[in-house]
């Protein structure tokens, strides 16, 4: 009995004895850390390694898919480890996956993913800034703003990311790790080492913790998240630091984690916005404040009456609107930012707000540029601000921005109708540069259709286009077409004219090519709608003619939305059985047409 008590005990503890600790990786740049992880602690059998980016070498652009997922997959781990680039967002040289604070912050903020955030005993942030607070280092914002650029962040981005680093409101980049982990967090206040410079130091650290606990996983199994950790200080030095997570008793960020909730009931979510900005947090709180009020106005009832009261505040107002001033012109979209901040609840006047408004604007839309065009696109996109708030004109741009395709893109995304703008983008942009650069015509074509063009010498033009024996050039040019007030029946006829061109260039083309072109014509013919009876004639007998099932279903889609009166359509109908056709939506578009 007494063995088998003994056999018990012992396979009781070899159990707990072999139990493995998770240590999860978010490896965006560097591996260099993580494999100092593994050397040291893999060969005990107590660590489990799991890397939690995907190894693909197909990521999207800025795709943060991969961390929801990984999310979903309900990892437990003790231990995570990040590297990378971090400037408000992890991001790596290596491929294009990113890991944003604020993605973080909502899952934290929503127990959504409590595996990877809440739950982890210990995070390791490899990055500079990572516990950065708003104090002053070596570098002045508007360096910090440069260093950005130059890895590639989009201006808008950059510009928020300055703004946490610096500016006095928002959560510093320290307190949003605190807002997202909730145990033991080290990170750097400033520059960190690169990966090969971080092994020696990272031994180092390994090296004295086994020797002081026996083994890492003792260290683990008796972790006192209220104590801080000398040896991580002494072995990696510089500008490491450690933070602990945010308590259930702080508030503050309660209330900040309640104004991420979806679906926040409004009059609850004004009153916690009132505690917050009554309780002198306002400040600290703006982007949680600022993102409940972009996505929750207009208010009305209980939410409209604690809105008003806030409005009135003249305290409230007074603590808000000197840091505006505290803004640098170099960073124009922060200052839109909190401008539209403190106009959400009225504190500028409406001349103010105007005049503001086009100030840090103009300056950086009139730069045909990716940099102009991502500002462009962050004011209309991620601000919710309308093209009527601009309401530009060519008397907004000099002479010299019509150069290019992010000239025609920013035009576009302005919605800027006026047809002298859109004449000189198409002359300067286009006409001047087409034997140079034929793909700036493209998006200039795009974009003029985009805007809806009316002016017939802009569509005349494009219809002149359409005619170069050069398939790019025909296919943008009837796209642009597709999409503009032309009315006019020599457009038509000429748009009409590449379903089934016969000219030998055209023919040369490989079928995929010429079939973009062919269906390129025909869904301009159906956008357009067109009436005229030639037109209509040289669809129906290019349609009589293929036997592609996309073409035949695109071209019978366009005559049912220009509404012909041909007999010869509705014999090739019959003759052809399209209305017996084994595809459904040819047999319906045929049975329409009859």
């Amino acid at each position: 009995m007494k063995k088998l008590i003994i056999l018990l005990l012992f396979s009781f503890w070899s159990f707990f004895s072999l139990a493995k600790y998770q240590i999860c990786s978010i490896t965006i740049n560097s591996s260099d850390e993580i494999e100092i992880f593994k050397k040291h602690l893999s060969g005990s059998g107590h660590f489990e390694f799991i890397e939690l980016v995907p190894l693909s070498e197909e990521a999207k652009p800025n795709d943060t898919h991969w961390f929801t997922e990984a999310c979903r997959k309900g990892y437990s781990c003790d231990i995570l480890v990040i590297s990378g680039h971090f400037g408000g967002l992890f991001f790596g040289e290596k491929h294009t996956y990113i890991l944003p604070v604020n993605i973080m912050e909502k899952q934290s903020c929503s127990r959504s993913c409590p595996g990877l955030l809440s739950n982890v005993k210990e995070v390791f942030l490899f990055g500079c800034n990572t516990l950065a607070g708003k104090q002053a280092d070596h570098r002045s914002p508007e360096a910090y703003l440069q260093v950005l650029l130059d890895h590639n962040m989009a201006r808008d981005m950059a510009e928020t990311v300055v703004a946490a680093r610096y500016l006095p409101f928002g959560l510093s980049f320290k307190d949003q790790m605190r807002l997202v982990f909730s145990n033991g967090i080290y990170g750097f206040t400033s520059l960190s080492p690169l990966g090969k410079d971080i092994r020696q130091p990272l031994n180092h650290y390994f090296q004295e913790m086994i020797s002081q606990y026996g083994s890492y996983s003792a260290y683990i199994d008796q972790i006192d998240p209220d104590l801080l950790n000398p040896t991580i200080y002494r072995t990696i030095g510089g500008t490491i630091s450690e933070a602990k997570g945010v308590g259930p008793n702080d508030q503050q960020f309660q209330n900040m984690c309640y104004l991420y909730q979806d679906g926040l009931d409004k009059a609850t979510g004004m009153q916690v916005v009132w505690d917050l900005i009554q309780s002198g947090k306002g400040p600290d709180s703006y982007s949680a404040i600022k993102t409940f009020m972009s996505e929750n106005q207009p208010f009305s009832g209980q939410s409209l009456r604690i809105f008003n009261k806030i409005k009135k505040n003249r305290k409230f107002k007074n603590k808000f609107f000197p840091l505006y001033e505290k803004i640098s012109p170099l960073l124009p979209y922060v200052r839109v930012q909190f401008l539209n901040f403190l106009n959400s609840f009225e504190w500028v006047t409406t001349d103010f707000y105007n005049k503001e408004l086009r100030a840090n604007v103009l300056d950086m839309i009139r730069r045909p540029t990716s940099e102009g065009y991502d500002y462009a696109t962050a004011l209309i996109y991620d601000e919710r601000m309308s093209c009527q708030q601009f309401n530009l004109t060519v008397k907004d741009f000099p002479d010299g921005f019509y150069k290019n395709l992010w000239s025609a893109l920013i035009l576009e995304t302005f919605c800027v109708t006026d047809y002298k703008a859109q004449r000189k983008l198409i002359n300067q942009a286009c006409i001047a540069q087409v034997t140079k650069d034929p793909v700036n015509c493209y998006q200039v074509f795009k974009s003029l259709g985009h805007l809806h063009v009316s002016d017939m010498a802009i569509i005349n033009k494009m219809v002149e286009f359409s005619k170069i024996p050069h398939a790019g050039l025909v296919y943008y040019s009837l796209y642009g077409l597709a999409y503009s007030g032309a009315q006019v029946s020599a457009s038509h006829q000429a748009i009409a004219y590449h379903c089934n061109n016969p000219e030998s260039w055209f023919q040369k083309l490989s079928y995929q090519d010429r079939k973009a072109i062919q269906q390129q014509s025909i869904l301009a013919l159906g956008h357009l709608q067109s009436k005229d009876p030639a037109t209509n004639k040289t669809l129906a007998s290019c349609i009589h003619s293929s036997t592609d099932e996309d073409i035949i279903q695109e071209g019978l889609k366009a005559l049912y939305y220009m509404a012909p009166h041909l007999t010869d359509i509705k014999q090739t109908i019959w003759n052809r059985k399209w209305h017996e056709h084994s595809n459904e939506n040819i047999k319906q578009l045929a049975l329409a047409l009859l």
